[in-house]
């Protein structure tokens, strides 16, 4: 790989899904594409590899939640 193609949001390590366009730097423009590799000033590689959250685990702790607070 290229380390320019290592240069994405998702490798930077103040990537945060969530947060003012999903950095937690202050960063001034949306960069819409968070794979592809952009010439952000504030970019750090991180030191470790992001890894998208499983949504069937989201939706079952949901389920979980809901049941429990009516007791079902």
């Amino acid at each position: 790989m290229v380390e320019f193609e290592k240069h994405t949001c998702i490798n930077c390590r103040f990537y945060q899904p969530g947060a003012h366009y999903d950095c937690h730097e202050n960063v001034d423009e949306l960069v819409k594409d968070k794979n592809r590799p952009n010439f952000c000033e504030s970019f750090s590689l991180s030191d470790k590899p992001y890894s998208k959250p499983d949504s069937s685990l989201s939706s079952q702790k949901a389920k979980q939640a809901f049941d429990s607070f009516f007791n079902i």
